[in-house]
């Protein structure tokens, strides 16, 4: 078992339920899983999808917005 998901990016373009779907595994598998900034689903998505799945995000705060 993993100790927690790392955030990795655009996963949607691997599988159309991209992030959703990787915190559902995490869920079941009693992991964390962590979003990426650069994320093809929104928090939003990911908290609905995977209610009980313990969550953090990954934040990249850009000098220029």
């Amino acid at each position: 078992m993993p100790v927690g998901v790392s955030p990795t990016a655009m996963q949607r373009m691997a599988h159309p339920d991209g992030e959703c779907a990787n915190a559902k595994a995490a869920g079941a598998m009693g992991t964390i899983f962590i979003l990426s900034t650069l994320s093809t689903s929104s928090i939003e998505e990911v908290a609905a999808a995977a209610p009980n799945t313990i969550k953090w995000f990954q934040l990249y705060i850009y000098k220029d917005r």
